[in-house]
């Protein structure tokens, strides 16, 4: 090979590894975005799930309630019927 083939051969890998680093590059940004949506999208299902969490626990608490409220009033008119 020549110096002139040498050269040539050089310029052309050189121009071959910048495009890959560009490339690179591209693909960097690419999945800095993707990882950013996917951030914000996280936040918003752990949004979700706290305000899911949230309402199962209200409604916990209310059927508690209630069915104590059902056993209170069940045993006082039991007592109403022995006692009066």
């Amino acid at each position: 090979a020549t110096k002139k083939d040498l050269t040539e051969t050089e310029l052309k890998l050189t121009k071959e590894i910048e495009e890959v680093r560009l490339e690179v590059e591209q693909v960097r940004k690419e999945i800095k975005e993707m990882e950013l949506r996917l951030q914000g999208e996280i936040g918003k299902v752990r949004l979700e799930v706290e305000k899911v969490k949230s309402s199962t626990i209200k409604w916990v608490v209310a059927l508690i309630s209630g069915q104590t409220l059902v056993i209170i009033s069940s045993f006082l008119a039991i007592i109403k019927h022995y006692v009066g």
